[in-house]
């Protein structure tokens, strides 16, 4: 059983201070948007634009991409991408002083994006002219708290991961649980996992037909709050009203506690 969830990875918009706003679409099918007040090199029609990023597994990705921009978009436009790396664990902190300074770069990658938006330090994309059709490609995958706040776009998701299932063909055959050839069938669904799994569970042999790392904490941050974001589109916060409603993981909860 196989499923695809939004990463948690997007790239903010640039500083509220930016006046004027050129918008690129990169081949990695992310918007990136700059600003007139970046800093100007040695050419007068070249201008520095800062990308801090934090995935250093992705880091040769980025700087391929960042060359070829460069090489074409860039050179058209008099922009220069300067890409920097900063993947140890202090990302989040270095952020926030680089908020608080007033020296955020250009463009960053950022988890949630409510922090830096109520302190009015980015732009939303719906304030950049001519992002109405790209911001209508990436509706249907845009979630509440990471890509948007208060309706606003901040954030374009740009990555997937893949969910997937490991299972025991021993096991399913044991258990009875096969195809018309006498081979393991892996369930397809959440109810027919559900299922299989009640059927291989075996309590007086300590045996259990599924199992979740529940004692991970960052476990219910990634499946959970993953399950809530693909069924609902937010998390437990509203950030209209200010206040949490857990209510959005019942369905989760619910599914999780029925494959007992």
């Amino acid at each position: 059983m196989f499923r695809q969830l939004l990463n948690r990875r997007e790239i903010f918009n640039m500083k509220s201070k930016t006046k004027k706003i050129i918008a690129v679409l990169s081949a990695a099918a992310m918007v990136l948007s700059f600003g007139a007040c970046s800093k100007q090199t040695a050419s007068d029609s070249t201008k520095e634009v800062k990308l801090w990023m934090n995935s250093g597994h992705s880091k040769s990705f980025w700087e391929e991409k960042v060359k070829q921009f460069n090489d074409s978009q860039g050179k058209d436009l008099g922009v220069k991408l300067v890409l920097e790396s900063k993947t140890d664990s202090s990302y989040d902190q270095q952020l926030e002083i680089a908020l608080q300074s007033g020296e955020l770069p250009e463009m960053f990658f950022a988890g949630y994006a409510t922090n830096i938006v109520d302190k009015e330090a980015v732009l939303s994309f719906d304030q950049l002219p001519g992002m109405e059709e790209t911001i209508a490609k990436y509706e249907p995958y845009m979630q509440e708290n990471i890509h948007k706040v208060k309706g606003k776009v901040y954030a374009l998701p740009f990555g997937i991961t893949t969910r997937g299932l490991i299972y025991n063909k021993d096991m399913f055959k044991a258990a009875g649980i096969v195809d018309e050839n006498g081979e393991a069938k892996p369930p397809k669904t959440y109810d027919e996992l559900r299922v299989a799994a009640k059927k291989l569970t075996n309590k007086s042999k300590n045996q259990y037909g599924i199992m979740f790392p529940v004692k991970w904490g960052a476990w219910v941050e990634s499946d959970i709050t993953s399950l809530a974001y693909s069924s609902s589109g937010r998390d437990a916060y509203d950030p209209v009203s200010g206040t949490y409603d857990y209510s959005v993981y019942e369905p989760e909860l619910a599914l999780i506690k029925g494959l007992k």
